[in-house]
């Protein structure tokens, strides 16, 4: 034997160090080039492992963009931490995961035949693509893993199950229709995946993804659209895009649409599409896919029983993950998506019955236009219909609340309050409970953990409001903050703008679909989304809003409006919010967020009018900052305090009471005594007002009502106050009060330190404080900050 391959067995071996699985894997990534990040046993990121963010926290966000480096792998895994997971997206060559989860209530095998079905029909579809993805056991599932050519969107919600109660059944919503559990979800651009060897994760089958080969888009698009239609939650009927005066069944009347699709045939539209058949499932289900291209799949037929085209494919002549029936394609192809022509094109071909015209004194009531035969070879006459239902056929139903007594679900609600109170701050707090649905801060329980749209017109996302979210503890994945709205023409020309409520409702409707468990939506300010309409017109504010209160009723969540208030002061404060009395008036609660007349940094929330229940007490709250970022501290006892009984104290507070009249007649008293004679320094004015008893705030108005002139001497920068000319003590009319105590007598010219002469003119004044639109405050001697500027004043120094 070689002696340099022998080994003395007289001499102990040094044992090797056990292997750490975790790092291996770690360091085969990113050979890979594939982005990673270390995570705890709860699932989430290792904060205390991964590096500082631009905001100074330990942040993942850099691996979204860069690799991890050897010494952070060594940093990160040496020690056995407790898992890995994987960062889809650009950074790893555009990976992707499909995340087969197992929802509660569901048999343990529930997730592995929704998987095994998946990779049987990918493999009929796309033959050889099991050899391009990896499997995963996951703790409750699967993960299938696979690269691509090109890049993949951010997080999607692919398929769902009906949610399950305790008991096995369907968990319903308050209108009686099922949960969503979801069932199949993707992590893409910006999301991570817990990898093997997690405990609880294990190769399953296929490549290690680093070994795969990359498939391409189309191929990624038939596997996305193959998981869609394992989704197995009931069909929400969906209504076809046609004008609302087509769209009235009238009588026995039967519409040329609704006929158009119980005679036409698929096979007759499907040429026009460039779609052919594949084959039909045991479900009955059809899958067609493009001519030319393939098994790769481009849409279906009959999914779910509906009888519907579904649209998987973005290179047809129809919008992607979009159904349509008959009729919809129909109109879409021979009439460029107008439903009013093709409706009148389908009845000159005899589709749909003529419209009867019912007997006057029923219920329902059809009436035909006159037309001139002229006019009717250019259009067709047009059906209107009257619609009622008798109250005894209504079924009532008690009002539901998202927040017990303040917030109404289904329904609008409106804040207002003076600009830079903290609005933002109370909405965000709000928001952070339907996302975990956390106890109310009144104690009331919470509701069912939703999804939040935010549109803010004042607010960043980034430097503001998620921060906020994160202090106020809200569940970030249910929250959709408003980006903008981005239009695309057949060209690919992209344009991106704002939000319009006049004209972007119907996005905002398939936003709710896409979302699908939308509980609140936050506009902030209602102002900044209004359009070209006049919001200080009571009939146009209303046209703008009744579709926006259709759209919550229909899919069951609050919208909370913030508005400014406006400058009127006193009154009722239902007319206090900015612009038109509709916003007060369609809203069903409207609150009042004001700012604690006693305490300057304690912020409350009081009623000010609530169409739907008895007025609750009002809530009272701090806003502090803390670790995580400036929160809302509430208060545990109520405000019993209206928004009219605030502004009535305001009012009372600002010297509208008969006290404070006769404090206002004491210091104008005081102060037509101590200028009698001519300037003196503001601060003598002000100290003498101490000495008698008048707070700062009734010196002001006095000032105010006398017309108090302010001047400042340039050489000293001191301030001094004056009468204006010609103002006597008589023609001041107020009630005769007891004569003010004696005082001595106060010499401007001999006050130590100031030097400016009355004959040196005006030159000398570097001139007098305006209102709080003017120069800043002085630091010294200064008077209020509102004060007029006087030049007549100055031509007597």
């Amino acid at each position: 034997m070689d002696s340099t391959l022998s080994q003395d067995a007289s001499k102990p071996t040094r044992p090797e160090a056990p292997i750490n699985p975790i790092r291996a894997r770690a360091c085969s990534l990113l050979q890979a080039g594939i982005s990673f990040i270390p995570v705890g046993s709860d699932k989430r990121p290792a904060f205390d492992r991964l590096p500082a963010g631009i905001d100074g926290k330990p942040s993942w966000d850099i691996f979204t963009t860069e690799l991890p480096t050897a010494d952070e792998i060594d940093g990160w895994f040496a020690d056995g931490a407790y898992g890995i997971a994987v960062v889809n997206g650009l950074v790893s060559s555009n990976l992707e995961t499909v995340d087969f989860d197992l929802p509660e209530g569901y048999s343990a095998d529930h997730s592995q035949r929704t998987c095994e079905a998946f990779l049987v029909q990918a493999e009929q579809l796309l033959p050889g693509i099991s050899n391009r993805l990896q499997v995963t056991k996951t703790r409750k599932g699967f993960h299938i893993r696979f690269r691509c050519v090109g890049p993949v969107e951010g997080n999607q919600k692919l398929a769902n199950v009906p949610k399950l109660n305790a008991e096995g059944s369907p968990d319903l919503d308050r209108l009686g229709r099922p949960k969503k559990a979801v069932l199949i979800e993707t992590r893409g651009e910006g999301g991570y995946a817990l990898e093997f060897p997690t405990p609880g994760y294990t190769h399953h089958a296929g490549p290690n993804i680093e070994d795969a080969l990359r498939i391409t888009g189309d191929e990624r698009r038939t596997l996305l659209a193959i998981a869609r239609i394992l989704d197995g939650f009931p069909e929400e009927q969906q209504a076809e895009s046609i004008p609302a005066e087509l769209n009235l069944q009238t009588g026995d009347d039967l519409r040329p649409g609704d006929d158009y699709n119980a005679r036409a045939r698929w096979e007759d539209l499907l040429p026009d599409l460039g779609l052919e058949v594949i084959d039909t499932t045991p479900a009955g289900v059809t899958r067609l896919h493009r001519k030319g291209s393939g098994n790769l799949l481009a849409a279906t037929i009959n999914f779910k029983g509906t009888n519907r085209l579904h649209v998987f494919s973005s290179n047809l002549d129809l919008d992607a993950e979009q159904s349509y029936s008959k009729f919809a394609v129909y109109a879409r192809l021979q009439h460029d998506g107008d439903f009013s022509d093709a409706t009148k094109a389908l009845r000159s071909q005899g589709y749909g019955s003529l419209p009867k015209i019912t007997q006057p004194g029923s219920t329902h009531c059809t009436v035909q236009p006159k037309t001139s035969s002229s006019a009717a070879g250019k259009k067709s006459a047009m059906t209107t219909s009257l619609q009622f239902v008798r109250a005894c056929d209504v079924e009532p139903k008690e009002v539901q609340w998202l927040w017990p007594g303040r917030i109404p679900l289904g329904k609008m609600t409106l804040i207002g309050g003076d600009p830079g109170l903290g609005k933002s701050h109370l909405t965000v707090d709000i928001a952070a409970r339907v996302t975990t649905g956390r106890n109310w801060p009144d104690g009331s329980p919470g509701c069912d953990p939703g999804s939040v749209i935010i549109f803010s017109a004042e607010d960043d996302a980034d430097d503001t409001i998620v921060p906020r979210l994160i202090a106020a503890g809200a569940d970030l994945q249910r929250v959709h903050i408003f980006k903008c709205v981005k239009m695309a023409d057949a060209e690919g020309n992209e344009a991106e703008r704002g939000f319009d409520m006049t004209t972007d409702l119907p996005i905002l409707k398939r936003a709710a679909e896409e979302i699908s468990d939308v509980k609140l939506e936050v506009i902030d300010p209602v102002s900044s989304y209004t359009g070209k309409t006049d919001s200080h017109k009571n009939a146009e504010v209303r046209v703008m809003l009744s579709p926006l209160a259709d759209l919550a009723a229909t899919y069951d969540f609050s919208v909370v409006s913030i508005t400014h208030l406006n400058k009127s002061g006193g009154g009722k404060a239902v007319y206090r919010s900015t612009g038109s009395l509709a916003f007060a008036a369609a809203a069903r609660a409207v609150w009042m967020f004001c700012q604690d007349l006693d305490d300057k940094n304690r912020r409350l929330l009081l009623p000010v009018k609530c169409n739907l229940a008895k007025t609750i007490p009002g809530l009272a709250m701090t806003i502090e900052n803390g670790p995580a970022g400036s929160h809302i501290r509430w208060e545990a006892n109520p405000v019993e305090m209206t928004g009219d009984e605030y502004l009535r104290k305001e009012a009372d507070s600002a010297g509208s009471s008969d006290q404070d009249r006769g404090e206002l007649h004491r210091a104008c008293d005081l102060l037509l005594e101590l200028l009698n004679d001519g300037p003196i320094p503001s601060n003598d004015m002000k100290e003498a007002a101490t000495a008698h008893g008048i707070t700062p705030a009734t010196l002001k108005r006095a000032r105010e009502q006398l017309n108090v002139k302010a001047t400042k001497c340039r050489e000293s920068g001191k301030w001094a106050v004056s009468l204006p000319e010609g103002l006597l003590a008589h023609t001041i009319p107020h009630e005769k009060h007891e004569p003010h105590e004696p005082h001595e007598p106060l010499d401007f010219n001999s006050r130590p330190g100031t030097t400016c002469k009355r004959s040196e003119g005006a030159q000398e004044v570097q001139g007098a404080q305006e209102n709080h639109h003017g120069h800043s405050e002085p630091v010294d001697d200064e008077p209020e900050p509102d004060l007029p500027y006087n030049p007549a004043l100055l031509g007597g120094w």
